[in-house]
């Protein structure tokens, strides 16, 4: 791997980070400002793995797909993925 490679992992995970926290600071205002939103640390924990791996799936999966249509297909299967998983953690579709 060459340093340029390096240095574009390691700002394309800065940025991932940064989008994560950002996403995460909306339910920690509803946590914080109204009572029926209700989310405890291990809430904002799966949450933040959730998105974190999905931008890290996209970004070092995805990206290296170079059709577009192949790419916005693949981008489409990881949203409904995440989706599911989020929805089955949440109130349990498949049981």
């Amino acid at each position: 791997m060459k340093i340029t490679e390096q240095r574009t992992l390691k700002q394309s995970l800065l940025l991932l980070l940064a989008v994560t926290v950002a996403v995460l600071f909306i339910p920690l205002v509803a946590t914080i400002m109204t009572p029926d939103f209700n989310w405890g640390i291990e809430d904002f924990l799966f949450a933040g793995l959730m998105i974190f791996d999905a931008g890290f799936i996209y970004e070092r999966g995805i990206r290296n797909i170079t059709n577009n249509t192949h790419r916005a297909i693949a981008a489409i299967f990881l949203i409904v993925f995440i989706a599911l998983i989020w929805v089955e953690a949440a109130v349990g579709i498949f049981n």
